[in-house]
């Protein structure tokens, strides 16, 4: 799976109900503005698509394709995004 981060977001709330609706199992929220998702088959614009992040009805954000990562965080987060990179 590609994870994908959603970065900066102005209006978390909206955004955590579009996760839930469109990635209810593929998502990990890593502050208060910014989760990771895992999707098969998706690029970025797609995940800003289905968020409501292109036309604004989920307020203003980023989304970036991850290549790799490497960091200090939660071991809830490491954790997770093993599993998700892992699922071919």
């Amino acid at each position: 799976m590609t994870v994908f981060a959603i970065l900066n977001a102005s209006l978390p709330d909206k955004i955590i109900e579009a996760l839930s609706a469109n990635f209810p199992s593929d998502f990990q929220q890593i502050s208060a503005n910014e989760w990771l998702v895992a999707a098969r088959g998706l690029t970025a614009k797609d995940i800003s698509d289905k968020l409501g992040i292109t036309e604004g009805t989920s307020g203003s954000a980023i989304v970036f394709t991850t290549a790799g990562y490497f960091g200090r965080a939660p071991n809830n987060i490491w954790e997770w995004l093993t599993a998700k990179i892992a699922q071919v």
